[in-house]
């Protein structure tokens, strides 16, 4: 991945992300170049999804 992913994939600063979009980008650690040209990949609708979940269940370090 490039450094800075969130500007790379979606044109814009991760503090800006949205929930979905950030954990997509989550979702696309395992592969990021395939996924770069596959977004409409089952397995990452899939992986997405799951890391929306858990979203919901974790706190982000203050």
């Amino acid at each position: 991945m490039t450094p800075f992913p969130a500007r790379h994939y979606y044109g814009k600063p991760a503090s800006q992300l949205t929930r979905r979009e950030a954990a997509q980008l989550a979702a696309m650690l395992p592969n990021p170049r395939f996924y770069q040209d596959n977004r409409n990949a089952r397995g990452l609708l899939v992986r997405t999804n799951a890391v929306l979940g858990r979203m919901d269940h974790s706190q982000t370090p203050r």
